[in-house]
């Protein structure tokens, strides 16, 4: 599997099971990525401090946004769907992250999580909006992505990912 075309062009289809893949894929590559930086974070001593959470969210987010973006169009054109469906799925949970890291949409507090100090998101009545329109949106993205059956056959954006062995 091509890892460079599939995260990062928006040529070509992706079918139900190359979509599941690439999520999970895409899964391990944040939590290995998360526990480098909170390593890195440690070693600074910015792991436990608000500006410390700011930042592994917004590294995080801003490496993910493409490859979740082109993977998220391919699956859009195996379904013959709207490309700005892609920009649909990804703006809520976008907007809730750079409002959190503004303090829009709550507050960073202090918390003990099993005997561990931490620093954990306490969102406010307006966080709590726009939380649950990117929790509805993304659910639309996961049925939409994940479980609609492809077009059958070539389509404008190429052979049908299916039937390629």
């Amino acid at each position: 599997m091509d890892f460079a075309n599939l995260f990062f062009s928006p040529v070509g289809r992706l079918n139900r099971k190359g979509y599941w893949v690439s999520s999970i894929a895409l899964i391990i590559i944040v939590l290995i990525l998360s526990a480098v930086l909170g390593v890195v974070f440690a070693f600074t001593g910015m792991a436990n401090t608000v500006l410390g959470v700011k930042l592994l969210s917004l590294i995080t987010t801003l490496i993910m946004l493409p490859p979740i973006y082109f993977i998220s169009l391919k699956r859009l054109h195996d379904r013959e769907r709207p490309e700005i469906l892609a920009l649909v799925f990804l703006a809520p949970v976008t907007i809730d992250v750079i409002l959190s890291m503004t303090s829009l949409t709550g507050t960073f507090v202090a918390q003990s999580v099993f005997g561990t100090q931490t620093i954990g998101f306490q969102p406010n009545k307006f966080g709590l909006v726009i939380d649950a329109i990117a929790l509805g949106v993304g659910l639309w993205s996961v049925i939409e992505l994940g479980f609609m059956r492809g077009q059958s056959g070539p389509n404008a954006h190429g052979p049908d990912p299916s039937e390629m062995g």
